[in-house]
């Protein structure tokens, strides 16, 4: 029997790919697990790492935030000693750092005050400065030379050296100044041409004044002479005599048909500049003149004397009418823009603002124990500027008195001070041998103070911007109604034959005026026409407040007797009487969308109406005190009512039903949010509640006033709250943080303010019917850009050039 094979030594081939296969799944499998450690490892470095660095940049965010603190606080101090520049300069490096709400509040108080900008430099003392027309220039001159600077580079352009010396240098065109010298020559000198030419005098002469179109040049001279030059070529075109001894001033009158001359003789007179002639003379002064002004419609003349006396009388030398108020020197005259006030400085050390037709002074602008010498007009006549004898630059308010932080720096005598043209700056020379320019204050100024045909203040609390903030309507007690641009100029007088009234509103298009009436009426006005419509008459009793709906197309009225009408407007009729005896309106809301409408009646009773179906209204709660907020959110979804036995709701709209209730001390005002997501109330203790309409929760509460607040409001972009107190401040606060950013000052308790629809602007009114229209940043990125603007604040060295 034959032996088995033996069994092989090799698997055989066919196995070999299994084998294969099992290697190459265990290594993939090892390699699978080896990348997945890997990947785990990588994930919790960077993971570690992540964090490392989350952590290193909170550390570092916050050593930013603790170093923008600390120079906030030393910006915030800089504020309380006016170090205005520093305090600039601070915020800006407080803000770059880390943004916060407080530092914007310093940079918002630091630009609301004027502070040196930039400084040249003379090799003497300097005698007088003077802006060109279009602002870009500065012209300045010492006794040896004078200088063109450029305002924007703050670069010297051009020296002007007559070899006699400078008595006096103006601006003559583009590129030309006219000298005077000390050897008593005037001349026109150009940048290129030196001089274009040069007349030599052989009297004494001190002053020259040109033309306000640039055609002539009069001179004064000590002997009693004025030439009249061509200030184009030099020639001599007249000689007029008549005063005895010397001639102290000129002036051209704007028109270039006058020119007026004052002097030691004690006399004004006036030359006919076609006719080469004198044309009148005024007698009238008992001592030597020391100041003259044309105003601007070149109807008038202002005089003043050594002894305080005022003249104002008109191209033919008639008087029109004497103004006393000093026994002192007058020391400069300026006419307003409308020529109706006169500005004078005396040197008892006031400023007076005088009425030229009646003659009282208006208003007087006073520095304790300083003499003030010098008055001028801001362009835009907010401000008034004066000279301190103590080298410093005083500024008011023109419509109130109020005085702004002055300008410091100087450290001799202050010779000259005038605004640019555009207002934008302060320019001044001084015997300290410099000229400085100054950046004027910008923020929280009053723009405008509202006045009626009388110039006396509105007598009635009615003032609404437009929807468009173009114009506002105001209105008096004598039916009334003043329409005024934004710039503060009166448009228009609307006249009411219905009598005083009591409250007024505009359509949302802004083309139409309500008026309610004492006498039971409502006059409608259409204001692109100027024409009143029939008034809507229907209620027994005086008419408290009128609302337009949002499409203009219905008018809801309150009145003493109870009712709250609405009304159609497309054809002036009544649609619907709300209220009654049994149910006595006080007062009434309308929504937004126009379907609701709200009403509280001498029950303390609040009821909702559909404007569909007002027959059957919702009662919605009745308090045990007078109501003191009634008012729809800008979406129409909720209503705010509140009473002052400290009870406040917040209900949902559409459902009639209670969304939110608190209690707490009672509510004096209240404004929601343009996205109805906060609500803002204010408390009888003066304490500021900002809520979260949607989850009902605080979110900030402050102490804004100790007094009572009468209105509060957002601005369009809803950053920042507007409140109306009776300590009379307008106040304005940053949204999230609750910071004031600024006070604007009434006299008087406040009753309303609102932003205009830039929110560039706000309107506030006072229990006296005062309005004011004060100017403002409009965001955080405006006053940065504002703020930027200014980094050179701190002081750039100074230019000298002997």
């Amino acid at each position: 029997m034959p032996h088995p094979p033996l069994p092989a030594e090799h698997p055989p081939l066919q196995r070999l790919p299994a084998i294969l296969f099992i290697v190459m799944a265990v290594l993939v499998m090892g390699l699978t697990y080896w990348i997945d450690r890997q990947a785990t490892q990588y994930q919790h470095n960077v993971h570690t790492l992540s964090r490392q660095l989350k952590d290193s940049q909170q550390q570092y965010q916050a050593s930013l935030q603790a170093q923008a603190q600390s120079l906030t606080q030393a910006a915030q101090q800089a504020l309380q000693q006016q170090q205005f520049s520093q305090a600039l300069a601070l915020g800006l490096q407080a803000f770059d750092l880390s943004p916060q709400t407080d530092t914007e509040a310093v940079l918002f108080q630091a630009l609301s005050h004027g502070r040196e900008f930039r400084r040249w430099t003379h090799s003497a003392a300097v005698r007088g400065v003077q802006f060109s027309a279009d602002g870009q220039y500065l012209l300045s001159y010492d006794d040896h030379q004078a200088r063109l600077w450029s305002v924007a580079e703050g670069t010297l352009l051009h020296i002007f050296a007559p070899d006699a010396g400078v008595l006096s240098a103006q601006f003559a065109g583009q590129n030309k100044v006219l000298l005077l010298d000390a050897q008593n020559g005037v001349g026109l000198w150009s940048q290129t041409e030196q001089w274009i030419w040069r007349q030599a005098e052989k009297q004494t002469v001190h002053d020259g004044t040109l033309s306000p179109n640039q055609q002539w040049l009069a001179i004064a001279s000590d002997a009693g002479e004025i030439h009249l030059l061509n200030a184009t070529n030099g020639h001599l075109q007249a000689m007029f005599h008549g005063h005895q001894g010397r001639v102290r001033s000129l002036a051209f009158s704007p028109d270039g048909r006058w020119l007026g001359s004052i002097g030691d003789d004690k006399s004004l007179r006036i030359w006919n500049l076609d006719k080469k002639n004198q044309h009148a003379q005024l007698k009238k002064h008992s001592s030597p003149l020391s100041a003259l002004a044309f105003s601007p419609d070149s109807k008038y003349l202002v005089s003043g004397d050594w002894q305080g006396a005022l003249w104002v009388s008109n191209p033919a030398g008639r008087v029109l009418n004497a103004l006393s108020d000093t026994q002192t020197a007058i020391l400069s005259l300026r006419f307003s823009r409308n020529s109706q006030q006169i500005l004078s400085s005396s040197s008892d050390g006031d400023v007076r603002l005088w009425h030229r037709r009646s003659g009282q002074v208006l208003r007087r602008f006073h520095q304790p124990g300083v003499a003030l010498r010098q008055a001028r007009f801001s362009p835009d006549e907010r401000l008034i500027l004066s000279i301190g004898d103590d080298d410093a630059i005083y500024l008011w308010q023109a419509h109130n008195g109020q005085a702004l932080a002055p300008l410091k720096g100087h450290q001799t005598r202050i010779t000259q001070a005038d605004f640019s043209p555009d207002g934008r700056w302060v320019v001044s020379s001084a015997e300290d041998k410099s000229v400085r320019l100054w950046d004027t204050p910008t923020q929280s100024k009053s723009l405008i103070e509202l006045k009626n045909t009388q110039q006396q203040s509105l007598a009635a609390n009615i003032s609404l911007l437009s929807p468009d903030g173009a114009f506002i309507a105001s209105a008096d007690d004598a039916g009334q109604i003043y329409i005024h641009h934004r710039q503060g100029l009166l448009d228009k007088v609307l006249r009411s034959s219905e009598g005083a009234i009591n409250a007024i509103a505009l359509s949302h298009s802004g083309d139409y005026l309500a008026a309610a009436h004492r006498a039971h009426t409502i006059q409608l006005w259409d204001l692109r026409t100027d024409q009143a419509l029939p008034p809507l008459t229907g209620h027994n009793a005086a008419v408290t407040q009128v609302t337009f709906s949002p499409d203009d197309q219905q008018l809801l009225s309150v009145a003493l007797d109870g009712t709250a009408n609405l009304w159609s407007l497309q054809q002036p009729s009544l649609l619907q009487v709300l209220g009654g005896t049994d149910n006595a309106i006080t007062r009434a809301a309308l929504s937004l969308d126009g379907h609701w409408i709200a009403t509280h009646n001498q029950q303390h009773q609040v009821h909702l109406w559909r404007n569909t179906a007002p027959n059957a209204p919702q009662l919605l709660v009745e308090y045990q005190d007078r109501l003191s907020t009634l008012q729809f959110s800008p979406d129409s979804r909720y209503l705010l009512t509140a009473s002052l036995d400290g009870s406040t709701h917040l209900w949902t709209v559409n459902h009639q039903t209670l969304h939110d209730e608190f209690n707490d001390s009672p509510i004096t005002a209240a404004a929601f949010s343009p996205d109805a997501h906060h609500l803002l109330t204010a408390s009888v203790d003066g304490r500021l509640h900002l809520r979260n309409i949607h989850d009902n929760t605080w979110l900030r509460h402050w102490q804004a006033t100790q007094a009572w607040i009468e209105h509060l409001s957002f601005s369009p972009d809803g950053q920042h709250i507007l409140s109306a107190a009776y300590d009379g401040a307008v106040r304005l606060w940053a949204v999230k943080d609750g910071l004031e950013w600024a006070a604007m000052q009434h006299r008087r308790p406040l009753l309303h303010a609102q932003f205009a629809p830039d929110g560039a602007y706000i309107l506030s009114l006072n229990d006296q019917g005062q309005a004011h229209l004060w100017t403002v940043f409009k965001n955080t990125q405006t006053l940065l850009q504002a703020a930027r603007q200014h980094q050179h604040t701190l002081l750039p060295p100074p230019i000298d050039r002997h």
